[in-house]
């Protein structure tokens, strides 16, 4: 016997320590082999099987006339009978993957777009002094607009700096109408 692994294990009460020695008995090797042997005849089995039945009892595809309006199925272009099984169940034909990738693509545009969108109306945004806000300003005085007309002539400030230069000075505050 060879042994597998050694443990000292000391006890919670009590002096000594004791020692065990694992070892690989022919119980335990017997065992893994027939389970190894186990699950590879419970996956070879069936395999066989199945593969024995397509073979001898459905056998092969054979060339035939078909109808002139009639299309083939994409699994219909195949030979073997395993193969027109996984190609109409388990595998996408190439028409749908295409077709899937298409979409996403489209998608990726998409998304692209309206990014480049929103870049385009934050930079103009701030360019123009705009802002997201939806409020009314009843009351114009001449002061405020005088302020303004003059801050847009000059050409400092935060504002101004970014601004591109071909862009017009920023349009002031609608006057209200005088009631009398």
């Amino acid at each position: 016997m060879v042994a597998i692994e050694e443990y000292d294990i000391q006890p919670i009460k009590g002096h000594s320590i004791l020692h065990i020695t694992l070892s690989r008995s022919s119980f335990t090797c017997v065992c893994r082999v027939l389970s190894r042997h186990y699950y590879f005849l419970i996956g070879l089995v069936p395999t066989f099987c199945v593969v024995f039945y397509a073979n001898v009892f459905v056998g092969q595809a054979t060339l035939s006339e078909i109808p002139e309006d009639y299309e083939p199925r994409h699994w219909e272009y195949y030979k073997h009978p395993l193969r027109r099984f996984m190609a109409q169940y388990v595998v996408q034909p190439f028409d749908e993957r295409y077709e899937i990738s298409l979409h996403a693509i489209y998608t990726q545009v998409m998304r692209d777009q309206l990014r480049g969108l929103e870049r385009k109306v934050r930079r103009l945004e701030h360019a123009r002094g705009d802002n997201k806000g939806w409020f009314y300003r009843p009351e114009v005085d001449n002061l405020s607009e005088l302020e303004l007309k003059k801050a847009g002539e000059r050409s400092e400030g935060y504002s101004a700096m970014l601004a591109p230069r071909e862009l017009p000075p920023p349009r002031s505050w609608p006057v209200a109408p005088k009631t009398d």
